[in-house]
């Protein structure tokens, strides 16, 4: 999930919670498999990492691939 820029932590924190005990209902874990989805309960900063990570892999991949917006 991702928030509004300036949104409290105090509040990303309460959602973050939320967020991650219904990821863990018997009904959510049944209903991504058929979806096609794998959920990941991590942390704010966790995904922060994950996104960033991913940013630079798919620039390298977009770089190297000499793809243009058309």
């Amino acid at each position: 999930m991702f928030f509004p820029a300036g949104t409290p932590q105090a509040m990303v924190s309460k959602l973050n919670g939320e967020i991650r005990s219904a990821l863990s209902t018997p009904e959510i874990r049944a209903f991504y498999p058929r979806e096609a989805l794998e959920p990941v309960a991590s942390s704010p900063a966790e995904l922060s990492t994950k996104l960033r990570q991913d940013t630079e892999k798919y620039a390298r991949v977009i770089r190297a691939a000499n793809i243009r917006i058309q």
